[in-house]
């Protein structure tokens, strides 16, 4: 039996080939499947994982189409199981829990089974923990006498209120000891999962590759197939991938660009740095249970898109296009910038003691060197004589060093200054005044 499987964090693929020996492939996005049918015509395809936000994901039409040939579809414990759900009166085999509570409605919304991971290189290591996994313990725990029904519903609804990529069972217990949860009930909850990690879509998926690793091989000619129907959109996602060779996804893989930046940027060295601090960001987060409020995350969005010039909404549009992010994609960066924003003004001090350090680090502490010294000669020789209004000279900052939202109070002090007063007699020592003035 030739079976391809689409496989990210759910289940390591070494844990994977030890129960089916298939080809397994990174987690599906459009156009995965129409490809592989296209160019291998397998007996089986099994969607595990795939894309939600950084590529559009695994389309409805591509699996009908392999159906339509009579290659076997299944899919569990992710995005396999969401279209499963959807797909189950077509042909398409959902496997499992998670598949079973979207058919029936229990669940409904997505984020249910979306999770922030790493990359390929990683081996997709989760880096948060899906809703269904919290439920399902939760759930697991309650039938065990552990919690109470009301803790039960508390915790399930603290969950889901918190964005995707947060969630986990460290953030989840830090809530539901603010929200007044009892302590015992927590305790009891806690060693049962710290004994039992229960791991739902795991569990899902490893009851579909047993299912298939004791299904007999289906001869081509006996396999059912549902009748497929062309439209303009499919014609063009044909042309598309005849013309490029591979998936018209809209976008250039992750993976792909990721190597080819790490080939030819010129500027390798500082994005690998800007990466390594994204990822220390990410995990100082999680191990202090940093909490990120909405206001944090809307002042983050609106910080990012006054430095890049972004304030219209066709401005940011634009930028969203060319740079190829989906709205959720941009919101999951910006889940990034709110908590680097948090952590730079909870180590304010220790970030302005190491800013020569980095200036160093960078190359760039012989020229502020020049420039401190060619500002203090200026000013030395200029002598005492009355200089503009803390008005002009904030007007004159905001202009010709950095925009900033807000009270220029406010601004000073995510900066390290102690008053307002003390940046403006900092910059009054680079201060030109306008010309013809």
């Amino acid at each position: 039996m030739r079976a391809v499987v689409f496989l990210g964090p759910t289940l390591p693929v070494a844990d994977a080939r030890a129960l089916l020996a298939a080809d397994y492939r990174p987690p599906a996005a459009m156009g995965d499947v129409y490809e592989v049918v296209e160019r291998e015509r397998p007996d089986v395809i099994a969607v595990i994982d795939g894309y939600f936000d950084q590529v559009p994901s695994v389309w409805h039409k591509e699996i009908l189409y392999a159906l339509s040939l009579g290659v076997r579809v299944l899919g569990s414990s992710s995005i396999g199981a969401l279209r499963a759900a959807e797909l189950w009166p077509y042909g398409m085999e959902g496997v499992g829990w998670v598949f079973e509570a979207f058919k029936n409605g229990a669940l409904q919304d997505d984020d249910e089974v979306a999770l922030l991971h790493a990359d390929e290189d990683t081996g997709y290591r989760p880096l948060s923990t899906p809703m269904v996994n919290l439920r399902v313990g939760l759930v697991r725990a309650f039938e065990r006498g552990m919690i109470t029904a009301t803790t039960l519903q508390t915790m399930i609804e603290l969950a889901k209120r918190c964005f995707y990529p947060e969630r986990s069972w460290r953030r989840l217990f830090h809530d539901a000891a603010r929200d007044g949860i009892p302590v015992g009930e927590l305790d009891e909850l806690r060693r049962f999962i710290d004994a039992e990690r229960p791991d739902i879509k795991r569990e899902d998926a490893v009851e579909l590759l047993g299912l298939l690793a004791a299904s007999p091989p289906v001869p081509a000619a006996s396999r059912s197939r549902v009748e497929f129907t062309r439209t303009v959109f499919w014609d063009n996602l044909v042309a598309d991938e005849r013309r490029l060779g591979r998936p018209s996804t809209g976008l250039v893989r992750r993976e792909e660009l990721r190597r080819f930046a790490t080939a030819t940027d010129a500027h390798i060295d500082q994005l690998r740095r800007d990466s390594l601090l994204i990822h220390l960001v990410q995990e100082a987060c999680e191990m202090s249970g940093v909490e990120l409020t909405q206001q944090v995350f809307d002042d983050a969005v609106q910080d990012f898109r006054l430095r890049h010039d972004l304030i219209s909404h066709e401005a940011m549009s634009a930028w969203l296009e060319r740079s190829g992010l989906s709205a959720a994609a941009f919101q999951a960066l910006m889940h990034i910038e709110a908590q680097i924003s948090r952590l730079l003004a909870m180590h304010a001090r220790q970030v302005n003691e190491h800013l020569l350090d980095a200036l160093a680090l960078s190359g760039r502490l012989a020229e502020t060197l020049d420039r401190w010294a060619a500002t203090e000669a200026t000013n030395a020789n200029a002598g005492p004589q009355p200089g503009p209004s803390a008005r002009v000279i904030e007007e004159f900052y905001r202009s010709h060093v950095r925009a900033f939202r807000g009270p220029l109070r406010d601004h000073a002090r995510n900066l390290g200054f102690a008053s307002a007063a003390e940046l403006i007699d900092e910059i009054r020592k680079i201060y030109v005044p306008p010309t013809g003035k």
